[in-house]
């Protein structure tokens, strides 16, 4: 299984967004199989394209990490999103231990145990955490592509001073998956000094090493 070279230590929390929209996400926390079964109704009634799910967890190192997993009707045609929904955080609730959870979601969502984090990577995108669209997202690799060194990823950065330091949230490294069904693992590559993210070029290349 894929890693980033940290341990997931903690689970902290779940968020779920419909078509992207992280600044409008439910947030739910422990204990996670009591939740509002009316507010994640009320959400799903919106969307129209995608339902993101993410399980946040704390690394070794004091950071934030987390899954991802996207749905898409035409991509989960054996189940609606609200059965997704559901299984993924009855999963998550029985569970949350890091390499214990990941095989058991692929096979509640995909009837294999292999479906996350044992692909080959699509891409790496860097971006604000929870306002991801707002800020727009950087794309720094994609399959390929020569292992990235660090002049190329200051280079990338010149533009984007809104990631190289901003005062919303953590940036994070996103490790993108499209196969067999779209998730992410994304670790926090921004460090909070004097209420402003400072983004850590030494993270943002430890993780797009772990690739290559």
């Amino acid at each position: 299984m894929f890693t980033l070279g940290t341990k997931l230590t903690k689970a902290l929390k779940v968020m779920l967004a419909v078509d992207g929209k992280y600044e409008e996400a439910l947030h739910f926390y422990a204990p996670y199989h009591d939740y509002s079964k009316a507010d994640v109704e009320k959400l799903l009634s919106n969307f129209s394209q995608s339902v993101s799910i993410e399980f946040f967890y704390e690394t070794s190192d004091g950071r934030n990490s987390y899954l991802g997993i996207k749905y898409k009707p035409e991509a989960m045609t054996s189940m609606n999103a609200k059965e997704f929904v559901r299984r993924s955080l009855e999963t998550f609730a029985e569970d949350q231990t890091f390499d214990v959870f990941v095989p058991a979601v692929g096979m509640a969502l995909n009837n294999d145990r292999a479906t996350f984090l044992n692909s080959r990577p699509s891409q790496i995108e860097l971006g604000v955490n929870e306002w991801w669209f707002t800020f727009g997202l950087l794309l720094i690799w994609k399959d390929g592509e020569p292992v990235l060194k660090r002049e190329d990823l200051k280079g990338k950065l010149a533009n984007r001073a809104d990631l190289r330091i901003n005062y919303k949230n953590f940036v994070g490294a996103e490790v993108i998956f499209m196969s067999p069904i779209e998730h992410w693992l994304t670790t926090q590559v921004s460090e909070l000094e004097e209420n402003k993210y400072l983004l850590n070029i030494d993270q943002v290349l430890a993780v797009t090493s772990s690739i290559q």
